[in-house]
């Protein structure tokens, strides 16, 4: 088990960088430029909602991250109890 978890929390990093890569990509000076130059409150609006969704999406997969992280950190302690008391 311990060993399946590790590798979810290692799947899970992996994307985690891929959100983050896919939103610094998205965020470029394009964006940038046309968020700042932009007068039409529906562009920015637009444009700041997709880097929203991608910050929320990186947020969640953080969370998930750490979930997996803290059940692997239960199963170890109960494994460390279990073999203390062999």
């Amino acid at each position: 088990q311990l060993i399946m978890l590790q590798d979810e929390f290692a799947l899970k990093r992996a994307e985690i960088i891929e959100l983050q890569n896919d939103l610094i990509e998205t965020v470029e000076p394009t964006f940038i430029r046309l968020l700042s130059e932009s007068d039409d409150n529906m562009v920015k609006t637009t444009m700041t909602k997709i880097w929203v969704d991608k910050m929320t999406n990186i947020n969640k997969a953080v969370d998930e991250h750490e979930e997996i992280v803290r059940i692997f950190t239960k199963k170890h302690e109960q494994l460390q109890k279990l073999e203390s008391t062999i």
